[in-house]
């Protein structure tokens, strides 16, 4: 990386006012000294910059050069090397090493590191070329502070598992309904049992993987820590608004499982990756369904139930018959009511922007060719317009009836076909945009006691509480309860029945 002029020059003023090493026109003369050498590359220009900094931490005994250059490599090797930046508490518990190790090997590099006083505020570096530097591996042999990059990655994923495998377990923030939606948890409550090292690395464990280039086989510490903590893990991400993440994350995991560690880790994996697209959605609203919806409705052949069927609640005394294997449906977006369209990203399943405005069920949408317009059309007798990239209404058109088939010309988002005929829309303007109708909600049922489902036939409630979520193919179009029992006939022509031990321990 070219260093500019001002990125140099500010560096050398830190390092002469640095008042840690108390001499200045020595600090000064030892930059001279690099600069009257020959600079030919990049890299001697990155010498010429940053070793006069560090080959001041070299005025120690010979004895205690290992050391230091050991803690160097594992303190400084690991801030630049970070996904993002941590601060010294955290580095410290993220690497299993005492505060006062990180502090030692701080405190001389301000000129190279933005060091906060706070040891609770992340250190960050000042420009990427001392990453660069530290890093090349053409300097291995004669830059006596060179990072091994591959090994201080794989140091620093193994450390996210060990900390991960330590710290995560079920019901960490200690919610005990299982039906209980993140957002009725105070972000204080998460902070608190999710430190910003925690946080790190329940996110990036993988992504330390990838750039280790490590090759994962059944014996790896990673297929163990899966086979452990796997629901604990997706319990966290979901505490922490980043199930959406898990997907990708697993993605990059399968592409570094090794050809030759057979089918066992892939086939653990792929699984893991159906698992949670296909319960993606309810994880993310109540963290505590993966350890009862989520296992009790996968697949009886899914390696992730029956790894982890010890965690069905005890309060489930029959389960209900769920199909063999996985079916062709990757996984279900939903989240939104009738009357709101919803734009997803498929990859991950999350859902990107929510449309409000019409006041009756939607029936048709349709998707301009290229992708500037989207347009929906309702039970309220009118095709809506939006602007996708905003989430806004531009323009409300009444019908007159409802229709059923929308579709954008492909050469022209003017034109919108439906059974009526076509339609030439006009240029779309904001101040097309009319007033939509206000809908308020139906009133609630009163409130249910012992088992029963909520109005839309989504959750088994206990006491008008959910707790047990159904999937969209285990949804009631009827149903019978009988005390602990409840019987559901399903559109699909299937008949559930789900019993229950007496009252619900977690009410």
């Amino acid at each position: 990386m070219a260093v500019p002029l001002f990125i140099f020059v500010a560096t050398v003023c830190r390092f002469i006012e640095d008042l840690g090493w108390l001499d200045p026109a020595r600090q000064l003369a030892k930059v001279l000294e690099y600069q009257s050498r020959t600079q030919q590359s990049e890299i001697d220009k990155l010498d010429a910059m940053y070793r006069p900094v560090l080959d001041r931490l070299l005025t120690c005994p010979e004895a205690a050069r290992r050391s230091l250059l050991d803690e160097f490599c594992m303190v400084v090797g690991s801030i630049v090397l970070l996904a993002e930046p941590l601060s010294i508490r955290s580095l410290a518990r993220l690497l299993y090493i005492y505060e006062n190790v990180v502090v030692r090997r701080l405190m001389p590099l301000h000129s190279v590191l933005n060091v906060p006083a706070s040891i609770d505020s992340p250190v960050r570096m000042f420009h990427l070329s001392f990453r660069d530097f530290l890093v090349d591996p053409n300097n291995c042999e004669t830059n006596p502070f060179w990072v091994d990059e591959k090994a201080s990655y794989e140091r620093i994923a193994a450390s996210c598992i060990k900390l991960l495998g330590s710290h995560l377990k079920e019901d960490i923030c200690k919610l005990r309904m299982p039906g209980t939606p993140c957002k009725d948890i105070e972000p204080a409550v998460i902070n608190s049992h999710f430190p910003s090292e925690v946080q790190y690395a329940c996110r990036y464990w993988v992504y330390h993987l990838q750039q280790s280039s490590a090759r994962i086989i059944e014996t790896h510490p990673i297929f163990s820590f899966l086979k452990q903590h796997l629901l604990h893990w997706l319990e966290a991400l979901s505490l922490l608004g980043k199930i959406s993440e898990g997907i990708a994350i697993l993605r990059s995991l399968q592409a570094l499982i090794s050809s030759d560690s057979g089918t066992v880790v892939s086939t653990f994996v792929h699984d893991a990756t159906r698992f949670i697209l296909n319960f993606r959605s309810i994880i993310d609203l109540c963290p505590l369904q993966v350890y009862s919806s989520a296992i009790i409705f996968a697949p009886k052949k899914s390696e992730v139930r029956n790894i982890y069927e010890r965690y069905i609640p005890r309060w489930v005394s029959l389960l209900p018959e769920v199909d063999t294997e996985w079916n062709a449906c990757l996984q279900t977006l939903e989240g939104h009511s009738h009357w709101v369209n919803s734009i997803w990203d498929p990859a991950t399943g999350q859902c990107v922007a929510t449309l409000k405005g019409h006041s009756h069920p939607v029936n048709s949408v349709a998707w301009s060719y290229d992708s500037s317009r989207l347009a929906s059309a309702s039970y309220d007798m009118t095709v809506k317009i939006w602007g996708p990239a905003t989430g806004q209404c531009v323009a409300t058109f009444a019908i007159g009836k409802p229709l059923f088939s929308l579709q954008f010309d492909k050469s022209s988002p003017n034109y919108l076909y439906t059974e009526l005929g076509t339609f030439r829309l006009p240029p779309l303007k904001s101040s097309m945009t009319l007033s939509a109708t206000s809908h308020d909600s139906p009133d609630s049922l009163p409130q249910s006691v012992g088992y029963g489902l909520d109005d839309n036939g989504t959750w088994i409630t206990y006491n008008g509480k959910n707790l047990l979520w159904l999937p969209q193919e285990y949804r009631p179009s009827s149903q019978a309860i009988s005390g602990t029992a409840i019987a559901m006939g399903c559109r699909s022509g299937r008949v559930l029945v789900l019993k229950f031990f007496g009252e619900c321990p977690v009410s």
